[in-house]
């Protein structure tokens, strides 16, 4: 009985060994069978095509200036309404043509402009098609080479306004030219002539409110405006003298009174036509080197008889566009 008791102490103390043995053998098991959290994977980007260089179109090139026939050649690349050149040279006489765009002005001054006259009244007036304007006055070299000489022009700057013409002489001029292989040379209207005059301006003058002997030639010596005095000047300057006003036209104000195509009418707004005005003067703008400022105004209006050349007359020329 006491063995039976002692063998089975000795089996328990055995399986007590083996149990702690087991314990000792193992101890980072895991403490369960649980799958630990696996990090998130992060998404694959696919890889890039490499970029293709886009060509570009080259620029467009500008549009050649329209041929105005052999007698003419465009001054620089520069072109208008219907790829008309901006500048032109008349390579017979000279001259230089600047085109001026169609477009919508107020002709005339209004009430309150310093100095003004009561033929000078306000009306809209549409510039319809597009035509050529001399850059300056015509010279007295530009007279001479279709004219012929003149005795009253001797030993005088070729580019000095020609001056001492009627209006006879001008539109004769003017005829000429289309004689001589042109076609299209005539005076500019009056609604024209204050068109380029202005140039977009609603101001007395192309410059502003005021005008000084800098900018113009004439008798500077009684301000118009409250403008800065000068002197008077002795006689005409060479054309190109002064600042061009924005569409480029050279003494548009002073230096000679230009001759324009039409009779001078003087209350267009109230029907007055051609027909019903008195007499047959012609409409003279811009003033000359003996004129007050006042008569500088872009608005400002005269007319004289067509057959009167006093040293103080000259012209500028317009064209015509062919279709």
């Amino acid at each position: 009985m006491r063995n039976t008791k002692r063998a089975i102490g000795f089996s328990f103390v055995a399986t007590l060994l083996c149990v702690l043995w087991l314990w000792l053998s193992f101890p980072n098991a895991p403490k369960s069978a649980e799958t630990p959290p696996s990090e998130p994977v992060a998404e694959s980007t696919p890889p890039r095509p490499p970029e293709v260089p886009v060509s570009k179109p080259p620029p467009a090139s500008p549009p050649a200036p329209r041929d105005l026939g052999e007698g003419f050649e465009p001054l620089g690349k520069e072109v208008g309404i219907e790829n008309l050149p901006k500048r032109v040279r008349h390579k017979p006489t000279g001259i230089v043509l600047v085109l001026v765009p169609p477009g919508s002005y107020t002709m005339g001054s209004p009430e309150n402009e310093s100095n003004r006259d009561w033929d000078e009244a306000q009306r809209e007036m549409d510039i319809e098609k597009p035509f050529y304007l001399s850059e300056t006055e015509v010279t007295i070299d530009a007279w001479r080479r279709v004219m012929g000489d003149n005795s009253d022009t001797e030993g005088l700057d070729g580019q000095l306004p020609m001056s001492g013409v009627s209006w006879h002489n001008a539109a004769d001029y003017a005829k000429q030219l289309n004689e001589q292989g042109g076609s299209g040379w005539r005076l500019p209207t009056e609604v024209e002539w204050e068109y380029a005059c202005r140039a977009g301006t609603t101001t007395p003058f192309s410059f502003g409110e005021n005008i000084s002997s800098k900018q113009a030639n004439f008798n500077a010596r009684r301000r118009y405006n409250r403008a800065e005095a000068g002197e008077r000047s002795d006689g005409p300057m060479p054309v190109r003298s002064y600042p061009p006003n924005d569409f480029g036209f050279y003494e548009m104000h002073g230096n000679v009174w230009e001759w324009c195509a039409d009779r001078y009418v003087p209350r267009p707004e109230r029907g007055e036509t051609a027909g019903t005005a008195a007499g047959d003067s012609r409409v003279m703008r811009g003033g000359a080197w003996t004129s007050l400022g006042k008569q500088l105004r872009s608005g400002y209006r005269d007319g004289y008889p067509p057959g009167s050349s006093g040293e103080k007359y000259g012209f500028r020329v317009a064209r015509t566009i062919d279709p």
